[in-house]
């Protein structure tokens, strides 16, 4: 997973849904133009990750599948 700026990589196209640890939103790839989906953290910071992320993170991971999305990597807002 890389670092970087949200908005540098990644064009923000419609909020797909809004929850109570953030929002999902549909959005492009500057570069390859791949459509993908961008889960944004409320309480997100620079200095950590919230423990919600590193549950749904470890979660992900463990049952993986098709039908699960694939995290590709971590960025600041």
């Amino acid at each position: 997973m890389e670092g970087g700026k949200l908005s540098d990589k990644y064009q923000l196209l419609q909020l797909i849904a809004e929850g109570s640890y953030g929002e999902v939103y549909k959005a492009q790839d500057r570069l390859t133009k791949e459509i993908v989906a961008i889960k944004r953290f409320k309480g997100a910071t620079k200095i950590g990750l919230p423990s919600s992320f590193v549950r749904e993170h470890y979660i992900m991971t463990v049952l993986g599948g098709k039908a699960v999305p694939k995290i590709i990597e971590v960025l600041a807002h």
